[in-house]
C-alpha cells in the first residue's frame, strides 16, 4: 500500500507528530531550513522548543520527512545518509 499523508491535517500539529510517532512511525527529517537539525530522526516530543515559529510538522514548508519505519512497513528501510548540501535558507541531505 502507498499513500502520501500530512501529519497534523489542519490540527494541533505537536499532538499530530506525537500520535504519529506513538503509532511506531519513524520520520528522519530531509530538508530544513537550519543546517544543523538535517538527517536528524525525531523522537517522542521532537524537541518542540527548539521549532519557535516553525510549525513542527512542517506544514508550511519548513521541512521534509522520509518515513523509514512504521506499522506499515513490512521492515525497515535500509539508507544512509550522505553529504549535507546548504541551499540557500535550506539544507538538504542526500539519502542512499
Amino acid at each position: 500500500m502507498k499513500f502520501a499523508m500530512s501529519y497534523s491535517c489542519g490540527k494541533d500539529s505537536t499532538l499530530a507528530l506525537y500520535k504519529m510517532m506513538e503509532q511506531g512511525h519513524e520520520p528522519i527529517c530531509l530538508i530544513v531550513m537550519v543546517n544543523e537539525s538535517v538527517g536528524r530522526s525525531y523522537f517522542h516530543g521532537a524537541d518542540a522548543a527548539c521549532f519557535g515559529d516553525i510549525d513542527i510538522c512542517g506544514e508550511n514548508g519548513e521541512y521534509h520527512t522520509l518515513a523509514v519505519d512504521g506499522p506499515v512497513f513490512h521492515k525497515p528501510l535500509v539508507f544512509k545518509t550522505g553529504d549535507k548540501i546548504k541551499l540557500g535558507n535550506y539544507a538538504v541531505i542526500d539519502i542512499k
